[in-house]
């Protein structure tokens, strides 16, 4: 990884409670049989957010993951879609900053907790990635280790 990245990554670990965003609408009517938990929406000015019927009331560790794309959106509206499209290396950095809010809802203590999160990040199908499973190691490693630490020491 380098020294930019991690300098970057760092940044996005940072706390957000005070810089949320409330998007236009909530919905949970998405299909269970998708692999998509959930989606944010944007529309000019506005985010509205998709999530799967069985999230409702069960998992708001989903529900801070796409509340977190929502705030990437509205920082930079427009830019955020462009980036979305022409770079690789901001989707992952964005899907590893929302994985990070939605599993501090999950209290991980080990590694193997969170490799459905590695799995997603090189499987082509879901985000187009062309990253290797160690890089996505040493990303996912680098955004979460610190959840880890923290939630042992609370245990």
């Amino acid at each position: 990884m380098k020294k930019i990245e991690k300098w970057f990554l760092t940044k996005l670990k940072e706390d957000k409670k005070i810089k949320s965003y409330i998007p236009k609408t909530i919905e949970y009517n998405l299909k269970d049989d998708s692999w998509i938990g959930g989606y944010a929406h944007y529309n000019f000015f506005s985010v509205d957010i998709h999530l799967r019927k069985k999230y409702k009331e069960t998992d708001f560790g989903i529900l801070a993951h796409e509340l977190t794309h929502a705030r990437q959106y509205s920082r930079l509206l427009w830019l955020h879609l462009l980036l979305i499209y022409f770079s690789d290396k901001y989707v992952l950095f964005i899907e590893l900053d929302a994985y990070r809010e939605q599993i501090k809802y999950y209290n991980y203590t080990n590694k193997s907790q969170y490799l459905w999160i590695v799995n997603a990040l090189i499987n082509p199908n879901k985000y187009g990635l062309k990253i290797s499973a160690t890089e996505a190691i040493e990303y996912a490693d680098f955004m979460f280790e610190d959840l880890l630490d923290s939630n042992k020491k609370g245990k």
